[in-house]
């Protein structure tokens, strides 16, 4: 995982915008690009994006309606790589989580609390 610890100059990956008409989804994902405008991607897989977290490229990604068999493999990488994962209320990530973050654990916690604002 990276070592960056500001969450501004992070690069962050947002996955699950074929949801985004839902009122949820564009409130999550509203808060984090007012904060994150500058490195906030999207993209379409949330395997390839916690590769690139647990490898280090990225620093996170906030990955909505996803099934476990999509994020308990790559959560398991992204943990065994020192990061951290758990759901958008930050309650930890398991087989009913219908969301999650995974991060370099650096930037966890705040990326969480402005997800939750």
């Amino acid at each position: 995982v990276s070592k960056r610890n500001d969450l501004p100059k992070s690069k962050v990956y947002f996955s699950g915008l074929n949801r985004y008409a839902e009122p949820s989804i564009r409130k999550i994902f509203t808060n984090t690009i007012n904060v994150l405008h500058r490195e906030l991607m999207v993209i379409g897989s949330v395997a390839v994006g916690g590769v690139f977290v647990a490898s280090g490229y990225m620093d996170g990604i906030v990955a909505t309606h996803n099934k476990p068999w999509d994020t308990l493999p790559i959560a398991f990488a992204v943990e065994e790589a020192g990061g951290k994962v758990t759901d958008i209320k930050g309650k930890k990530h398991s087989i009913k989580s219908e969301n999650c973050v995974l991060s370099n654990g650096l930037i966890h916690d705040e990326l969480i609390r402005i997800l939750s604002s």
